[in-house]
């Protein structure tokens, strides 16, 4: 759990490997860890884990849980999208590697705030031509 001294970094995060399970996997995991000789020093209640890094500056984050048996998958995936519901945070945003051919909104939401203009100046220092083009394309800023 976070403490009142808790670092937090000076600029805003986003942590991309945030792993939740529904309440009956993650006791399940802790058991097993704990037979290993890991003990968590964190919550696992989807809420309490997004509070926890919201204490350390963490402004947007992307979970994920996994099916470790045969046929936990249609469930698992519905408590994923229950669950990204319930924690709403503070816009949809986007994936970028599961960003289709969706247009540059789609791709600006994969970069929030600054990011998509420092990457587009990025862009165009290196490559002004826009040669690698053929991805979630950032087109170099204008010069």
């Amino acid at each position: 759990m976070a403490s009142a001294t808790a670092w937090r970094p000076p600029f805003p995060c986003i942590d991309v490997h945030v792993h939740l399970h529904p309440p009956r996997l993650a006791d399940a995991i802790v058991r097993h860890f704990a037979h290993e000789g890991w003990v968590a020093q964190h919550p696992f209640e989807p809420a309490k884990v997004a509070a926890t890094l919201a204490e350390r500056g963490v402004e947007r984050f992307c979970f994920f849980s996994y099916a470790h048996k045969p046929g936990m998958a249609r469930d698992l995936n519905r408590w994923v999208a229950e669950t990204a519901a319930a924690l709403r945070q503070s816009d949809t945003g986007a994936y970028v590697n599961f960003v289709g051919n969706e247009g540059e909104e789609r791709i600006r939401a994969a970069y929030p705030g600054h990011t998509y203009d420092r990457l587009a100046e990025i862009k165009r220092r290196y490559d002004p031509d826009n040669l690698f083009r053929l991805n979630q394309n950032i087109a170099p800023a204008a010069a």
